[in-house]
């Protein structure tokens, strides 16, 4: 019982260092605002590029980013077909972010897409 009771200690202790010190995990929903397919990737510190899937016109997507502690604040890129931009992930940064995917000539001046906070 008292194995038992110590397993339990330990997995609230192993939780509580994480939330802690583990880094940053947010999670993104890509938007397609084009009319065009797009294939989804995402790029961070520490990891190699992810390819996350295709959207169709008007679909989305969504993907756990985890940032180790040692790479905050990240610069993230995301590319979906000829879009490309930039985010950056800090400690503060909220756990969700919304991305649109938007043509050209509908994207705000300074992006091609807009990145929104939840």
């Amino acid at each position: 019982m008292a194995k038992l009771r110590s397993a339990g200690v330990v997995g609230v202790l192993v939780a509580a260092a994480c939330l802690s010190g583990c880094g940053k995990e947010v999670r993104l929903t890509f938007i397609n605002l084009t009319n065009e397919s797009r294939d989804v990737h995402v790029t961070s510190p520490g990891a190699d590029r992810q390819y996350l899937g295709v959207i169709p016109p008007l679909g989305k997507i969504r993907h756990t980013l985890r940032i180790e502690k040692k790479y905050l604040p990240a610069t993230c890129r995301w590319t979906a077909g000829a879009h490309a931009e930039s985010f950056r992930v800090t400690r503060q940064s909220d756990r969700r972010l919304w991305i649109g995917i938007r043509s050209p000539a509908s994207a705000p001046p300074g992006g091609q897409g807009a990145v929104e906070y939840d």
